[in-house]
């Protein structure tokens, strides 16, 4: 998003950026609502199929063949009718803990199903909206582009659209936060818990915590997590989590089917398998992800606050995990928010930052099949190193958490 009218909304520059935007921003919402009363991409058509079967296997009580390739590929082929798989089967690559969760949606369609996680989907993006509108304390002019900028946001369209799960860690994440912040200990680490349904993602949170000593929401988190590891045991089979790591083992062999192209991957692993063999691949972003870490934690102990070392360990999860598609970029909103609150104290070029986010996520994926790298991640690279250099160290400052 381009967001240079939140600084300086009365300087013509600002104000002729803000116009483009706008009105690019119009064509856009207009090309989506076109897309989505087309009928051309129904839920039969999207990623939302594999929860949806999920669920229906957990209500039918097949639960403990969740990671069975053949026995999802009834399910989802039923569910689907009269289209067809591409690839004969769209795994399910998540936690059984998550499965048992959504369950209720196997009591009803696919198509109210869908409708029901999309609604909620639209509830969450909301909601995070309001509270980065009041934390950044932004003037109207900075809040309607904020708005229209994040509904605009590629990834939110495609993460909408495919009835994806970034929403309800965007949720997750940010709830984690507010928590942490409040002192909700517990009640944060469970969050982090429910959010290893993607674990690349939570894992530089939790770095964050052991860097600052809030051993409280680490142990909530480990309750948690170990609780939501031996439930679903009890009615999937004490082999379910075998399944589900085997599972995670397999994707990782998956090099263009079910999206794991290099050109499709929203982060480090996608260029790096480009250029080297997946071995090699492999160590480097091994390598960079320690030392992404090890920066983080250093960053997390001198800040002041917890916010801006959380936005940037949602950054690191990004740019280190082995695979991240277009629609996992909404949780991008949760470092542009923290951004957007602590502008006054980073360098200058924040509104630059910010805007490129927003223009490479459409020229990247428009442009993926040529340069074969998503272009984000350069944008992503250039807000990671503006919360470095803004989380300098102040003396001066006590810490405010």
């Amino acid at each position: 998003m381009t967001l240079a009218a939140v600084a300086v909304p009365s300087r013509f520059r600002d104000r002729a950026v803000a116009a483009v935007f706008l009105a690019f921003g119009l064509g856009l919402l207009g090309a989506y609502a076109l897309t989505l009363f087309s009928g051309n991409i129904p839920p039969q058509k999207t990623d939302f199929i594999t929860y949806f079967s999920a669920a229906r296997m957990v209500v039918d009580g097949h639960g403990a063949s969740l990671y069975n390739f053949g026995a999802l590929s009834a399910v989802e082929r039923h569910a689907i009718a009269p289209y067809h798989l591409t690839y004969g089967v769209l795994p399910y690559v998540y936690p059984p803990y998550f499965a048992a969760a959504i369950a209720p949606l196997g009591l009803i369609g696919l198509v109210p199903a869908y409708a029901f996680w999309a609604t909620l989907n639209a509830v969450w993006l909301c909601l995070a909206l309001v509270i980065v509108q009041r934390r950044a304390r932004l003037a109207v002019a900075g809040a309607a582009i904020l708005w229209l900028g994040a509904w605009t946001f590629i990834p939110t369209f495609i993460g909408l659209l495919q009835g994806q799960v970034s929403f309800l860690l965007l949720a997750l994440l940010g709830g984690a936060l507010l928590s942490l912040e409040r002192r909700l200990d517990m009640l944060a680490g469970v969050l982090l818990a429910v959010a290893m349904i993607k674990p690349t993602y939570v894992l530089p949170c939790l770095v964050v915590l052991l860097a600052r000593g809030r051993w409280r929401p680490i142990l909530s988190f480990a309750g948690a997590t170990l609780l939501f590891t031996l439930l679903p045991m009890v009615f999937m089979g004490a082999h379910i989590n075998t399944a589900y790591v085997q599972t995670l083992r397999r994707a990782t062999g998956w090099t263009t089917q079910f999206g794991y192209g290099p050109e499709k991957t929203a982060s480090l692993a996608g260029p790096l398998r480009d250029l080297l063999p997946s071995g090699a691949a492999l160590a480097v972003l091994a390598v960079l992800a320690l030392a992404g870490l090890a920066v983080l934690a250093v960053l997390a102990r001198r800040s002041p606050g917890l916010a801006p070392p959380f936005a940037l360990a949602i950054l690191v999860g990004l740019l280190i995990s082995p695979h991240v598609l277009i629609h996992d970029l909404v949780l991008l909103l949760i470092p542009v928010g923290i951004a957007l609150q602590a502008r006054a104290s980073g360098p200058s070029w924040l509104p630059y930052a910010l805007g490129s986010l927003y223009a490479l996520a459409i020229f990247g994926l428009v442009l993926a099949g040529i340069v074969h790298v998503q272009l984000i991640i350069l944008a992503m690279g250039g807000l990671a190193a503006w919360f470095a250099l803004a989380l300098r160290p102040l003396p001066e400052r006590s810490r405010a958490v």
